[in-house]
């Protein structure tokens, strides 16, 4: 069913991937590239195999683009296999009409591609709907009343963690984007506060009679240090992040560096008006929940996950 109502929808490429199906591998097996999605549910568009997963040509196979390269399907290949009847021209005409049909009709060659890379393609329209996205994608994991923040009242926040201020919003590898622009949680939860540029900033604390609304920020490497700002502070928010990316496992279900001690750290000073924000690509150990007083999770939240969240 996911194939089917990918192909209803309109999908113009389809990727074979790595494994075997049956014995054979998934970039050269008749069944299910050729017989059932092509012939069976009848899909127009072309197959790329996934980077590096070709064994051979399999152009007859219903393979139709290697990728990234041709160690296979080359020229040289290709007319060797003409030449043998292997493959059929009919076959290879197929083939270059799955690929540009529906480059053609998405409009790739409408206009002369002038873009780089670097172009930011971004509109307000798509920058409200990231941020619309990342606030329904957050998960409420525990809250005994600490949130939402009262904005009634003169709060002293103190922010801990690296990723207060360089958020974790996506993992790596071949799906990675770079954003233009990622909002911080520290410029966010200011302006959440009402509190403009060159306001609301109560340094460390150090001062006693440091008054709110104001918005304090420690990277936690020192946990003592943590432990003596959250002290002062009405509202301690912890943000913690782990990523993962293409090519290898995730070394533990730990978030990153000292995460879990700072936690431990804030909660022991502030308790249940401490909050702890997670990003993370899935699972991930909280071991501190029961020490703290609000729990947020993200997963992998895009671009606005600051002021989604």
């Amino acid at each position: 069913p996911p194939f089917e109502g990918a192909i209803a929808a309109g999908v113009g490429s389809a990727m074979c991937s790595y494994n075997k199906i049956r014995t054979r591998w998934s970039c050269e097996n008749p069944e299910t590239l050729q017989r059932d999605l092509k012939e069976r549910l009848g899909f127009r568009g072309w197959v790329m195999s996934d980077w590096g997963a070709t064994h051979s040509m399999s152009l007859a196979q219903g393979l139709d683009q290697e990728m990234p390269g041709a160690d296979f399907m080359n020229a040289a290949a290709i007319e060797a296999a003409l030449a043998s009847g292997e493959v059929d021209a009919s076959r290879i005409d197929d083939a270059a009409l799955r690929i540009l049909t529906p480059l053609f009709g998405v409009g790739a060659f409408d206009i002369n591609n002038t873009n780089t890379q670097r172009n930011n393609v971004s509109t307000p329209a798509h920058t409200a709907l990231a941020r619309s996205l990342a606030a329904r994608s957050v998960v409420l994991l525990k809250n005994n009343g600490v949130l939402p923040l009262d904005r009634t009242k003169p709060l002293r926040v103190a922010l801990f963690g690296k990723s207060a201020r360089a958020p974790v919003v996506g993992g790596g590898g071949s799906g990675a984007v770079v954003p233009a622009f990622v909002p911080s949680p520290y410029d966010a939860i200011r302006a959440r506060l009402g509190l403009s540029a060159g306001t609301g900033d109560c340094g460390l604390l150090d001062a006693s009679e440091a008054e709110g609304p104001c918005v304090a920020q420690s990277d936690g490497d020192d946990t003592l240090a943590a432990y003596e700002l959250a002290r002062r502070s009405d509202i301690a928010v912890v943000f913690v992040a782990t990523s993962s990316g293409e090519g290898s496992d995730r070394a533990s279900l730990s978030f990153d560096g000292n995460a879990d001690l700072l936690v431990r750290a804030v909660a022991a000073a502030k308790g249940r008006r401490t909050v702890v924000a997670c990003v993370a690509p899935g699972a991930a150990l909280t071991p501190w929940a029961g020490e703290v007083g609000a729990v947020t999770y993200a997963f992998l939240p895009g671009q606005e996950y600051a002021d989604g969240l």
